[in-house]
């Protein structure tokens, strides 16, 4: 019961003889999508899964990761009877024990870590204590000894851990700690209190390996706010309106009753305007994206040359104007999109070096072509993609004959190639890489108010 079956496709690279790499498979495709979990009569149901060669995987709670052999999904045809065998661990593979809380009573629902540290490798891995509070901990082989740390995620009680627990250890006791508050006295940037405001915090967990604490900060008024003091090293953040995001290095757990002073700093605005066919644009939407730096990133197949996900998004006003809020001083690429108009985007931009901006948008160009199949076959259903290598493919299914047409694209050079699966946004794969990577080999130029003509070539390998 409870086992979740998800899909990878690099089960042929899988070296279960390298603890290190399969470690790696395994958290790679336990995020995998899609995912479900097997009902009381070890019964799962998997759909919508990529067409082609493809393998599942399949873990509990407390086993290791199996895997099936190779198996081809072909379309409208559904696949019955795939059994994947977890078994069962040793009871020398696991650490078993219970957390309580300080006056001895279970801690139902604490988070367990088990951390572990050696030969060049480091990480950790955990699961929640029961209703009363037991646990048993599947640990990563290869380790003499391990250290378990309990923690209450609503920040309650303060974390313990317990050193070098040898492999099959029982009856672990782990007694969560009273624990003392300390007080953040928050200043604005002109040293006025700030009583409105989001604090969140991280406790060191183990080598490497941080928690975030469910520990709500208590208003006291006149800028102070009330936490839990930590046992263990911390990382804040702070955030207020009209402010930057304060976030601290690496702290020492505080003393119980004393005072951390934070002053805040002014939020600093990218200001613009927003131009569509020469008049003011009102209600367009206008993001910021982080460059790249020496990595290579692909979205969904395609390259693109900054990351998906927006670090800042505003609407721009009835006049047209904007104030997008940065943080930090490097370079940003701005995006600008309303709707019947095509994306325009900003080369990187240092914000604190730009005086006010004027993005115009325009129609754009519409690219339509066919795609061609070897011996002439029927193209329709061919799932075909664009990119400007901007992180915001498109795709569409050709139609009869292969036609495909895609409108208001932005004028510039585009790519066009074969999909396997139409792109949703809503379910991205990225991957990344380190250096230069291949050139970017465009297959053709979008122009303003023009129709460019392309047509998808696979008639040959």
């Amino acid at each position: 019961t409870g086992v979740v079956v998800t899909v990878g496709k690099d089960a042929k690279k899988f070296d279960g003889t390298d603890a290190a790499r399969r470690l790696n498979s395994e958290q790679r495709n336990l995020g995998s999508r899609p995912i479900a979990h097997s009902d009381s009569k070890g019964d799962f149901v998997l759909e919508g899964l990529p067409l082609g060669e493809t393998y599942l995987w399949a873990k509990g709670e407390a086993t290791r990761m199996v895997w099936s052999e190779k198996l081809t999904l072909v379309e409208g045809v559904d696949l019955h009877g795939v059994v994947l065998t977890v078994p069962l661990p040793r009871e020398d593979e696991l650490i078993s024990g219970v957390v309580l809380l300080p006056d001895g009573r279970p801690a139902a629902g604490a988070f367990v870590s088990c951390a572990y540290v050696g030969g060049g490798r480091n990480g950790s891995n955990g699961l929640w204590a029961g209703t009363d509070g037991r646990f048993r901990i599947l640990f990563e082989p290869g380790f003499a000894t391990y250290d378990l740390t309990a923690t209450d995620l609503d920040g309650r009680y303060g974390s313990v851990t317990q050193r070098a627990v040898r492999p099959g250890t029982r009856d672990v006791e782990l007694r969560l700690l009273e624990q003392g508050t300390f007080t953040i006295a928050l200043r604005g940037p002109g040293g006025e209190p700030i009583d409105e405001c989001s604090i969140s915090m991280q406790q060191e967990m183990g080598p490497n390996s941080w928690g975030v604490l469910g520990n709500r900060s208590k208003p006291l008024g006149d800028g102070r706010h009330e936490l839990v003091a930590p046992k263990a090293r911390m990382l804040l953040q702070v955030a207020a309106a009209g402010c930057r995001t304060y976030k601290s290095a690496e702290l020492d757990p505080p003393v119980p009753g004393s005072t951390l002073k934070i002053q805040l700093e002014s939020l600093v605005l990218l200001r613009g305007r927003v131009l569509a066919e020469g008049k003011l644009a009102a209600g367009a939407t206008v993001s910021s994206f982080k460059v790249l730096g020496d990595s290579v990133l692909h979205v969904s197949g395609f390259h693109s040359l900054h990351q998906p996900f927006p670090e800042a998004t505003v609407t721009s006003q009835d006049d047209g104007t904007f104030e997008l809020p940065y943080e930090g001083e490097d370079p940003l690429w701005i995006r600008v999109e309303l709707a019947g108009f095509a994306a325009a985007e900003l080369e990187p931009t240092v914000p604190a070096n730009s005086s006010a901006l004027t993005i115009e948008i325009v129609r754009g160009g519409i690219l339509e072509g066919v795609v061609i199949l070897p011996n002439g076959a029927d193209a329709e259903g061919t799932v075909v993609g664009i990119s400007r290598c901007d992180g915001f493919p498109r795709t569409q299914r050709a139609a009869a004959g292969g036609r495909f047409r895609f409108e208001n694209l932005t004028p510039g050079p585009w790519q066009v190639l074969r999909r396997e699966r139409d792109f949703d946004p809503t379910s991205m794969s990225t991957s990344t890489s380190r250096g230069p990577g291949t050139p970017i080999e465009w297959s053709c130029e979008v122009s303003d108010g023009r129709t460019t003509r392309f047509d998808l070539d696979l008639s040959r390998p």
